[in-house]
């Protein structure tokens, strides 16, 4: 490869390391907005003046058995899950980054004994 293809290989790699940025940027702001209707799940909320009996009973269960945990599981899990796979996949983008910087150094040097 010559030094100019390095050149525009780096320019590709770092912009691809600022859209996972970006991307982790606007899944915080997701995250704290999903975490912000949290309190919908369990609305409006019922009482024995508005629903009572069995039915109700089973409906609550679902909404905090099924419902609401679901829900937390997405905030807590799911959401830690993609994280954890941003932020690996800008450590990966970041190392070769550096090998292409470290190609770029070598051929330079190179240019210059010649």
């Amino acid at each position: 490869m010559t030094l100019a293809s390095y050149y525009s290989l780096l320019r590709k790699k770092e912009e691809e390391l600022q859209r996972v940025y970006h991307c982790e940027a606007k899944l915080l702001n997701s995250q704290a907005e999903f975490q912000a209707y949290q309190r919908f799940v369990m609305e409006p909320e019922l009482s024995s003046n508005t629903w009572d009996g069995k039915k109700a009973e089973k409906f609550q269960q679902i909404r905090h058995e099924d419902m609401l945990e679901s829900y937390q599981d997405m905030m807590e899990q799911q959401f830690s899950v993609v994280f954890d796979q941003l932020s690996a996949k800008a450590n990966d983008i970041k190392e070769e980054i550096n090998l292409i910087r470290q190609m770029i150094a070598q051929l330079e040097a190179q240019q210059a004994e010649q």
